[in-house]
């Protein structure tokens, strides 16, 4: 069904289309028909370019809705270099006539704090005011190709559950260089082509509740670092914008140094 603007959110372990509302600010989520009947109307009496301007303002937009339920775990301690990388979810294609406008990151998360806390010295990631993020979560745009139409090689297992995301293909055997360079070739964006979402609460055993809305015209927020050990970091609005019809979206889940996320 033809329609322009949207909303993707992410959805883990809530259940209720009224956690949403309150996050993004909407009253009432239309449906694509909704939203097209409504851009028809507009379209009768205003200029076409005030549609969207009014439309955008309304936030009358469309949802595409992705949810996974269950426990994935990332556990340094079990990966080369102290370091695992998990990737929680992928969205399926983003559709053919999709204009993204948002992105909502709902995320339930703890870290058991195994290790000896973080030195003092160690970079504040948010105003949060926790240090030194050990288990974090971040967001990464794919773009597949006719000429690579199976990379990365986790993608059709990560459609189904979490799985690790390494330098290793499926059958544990490091990548080529020719592999790694197909890989890095349907990420979109500059390096580290990762945004930085959130961090949990170091050596907290309940689980907390993450919210991260991104819009593509909100203005970055707090620190900025483009080149942030834990992906991108304040720059949400340039992946809303960098995101095209086709693309996947995947959640990572990070943790170093024997953390789990």
């Amino acid at each position: 069904m033809l329609y322009r603007s949207s909303l993707i959110s992410f959805d883990f372990k809530h259940n209720t289309d009224e956690r949403i509302r309150q996050e993004i600010g909407m009253e009432f989520i239309p449906s694509e028909g909704q939203v097209q009947v409504v851009r028809q109307m507009i379209s009768a009496i205003l200029l076409p370019e005030l549609v969207d301007v009014i439309i955008d303002s309304a936030r009358y937009w469309a949802r595409l809705h992705v949810k996974r339920q269950g426990k994935g775990t990332a556990n340094a301690r079990l990966h080369r270099g102290m370091s695992a990388t998990i990737c929680y979810l992928v969205t399926p294609r983003i559709p053919p006539q999709a204009r993204l406008r948002a992105v909502l990151f709902l995320i339930k998360s703890n870290d058991q704090g195994w290790f000896p806390p973080p030195p003092p010295d160690a970079p504040v990631l948010d105003s949060s005011g926790f240090k030194s993020a050990w288990s974090w979560f971040e967001a990464m745009i794919i773009r597949q190709s006719d000429e690579y139409p199976n990379t990365p090689h986790w993608l059709k297992d990560a459609t189904t559950r979490p799985v690790p995301v390494s330098g290793v293909s499926r059958d544990g055997a490091e990548l080529t260089e020719q592999e790694k360079a197909a890989e890095d070739a349907v990420q979109v964006g500059p390096s580290p082509k990762r945004w930085y979402l959130t961090s949990n609460i170091q050596a907290q055993i309940f689980d907390s509740e993450h919210s991260v809305f991104w819009l593509h015209d909100s203005e970055a927020k707090g620190n900025v670092d483009k080149n942030s050990p834990w992906g991108r970091r304040g720059l949400g609005k340039e992946f809303v914008h960098l995101l095209k019809p086709g693309d996947r979206i995947a959640l990572l889940a990070r943790a170093r140094a024997g953390r789990t996320a």
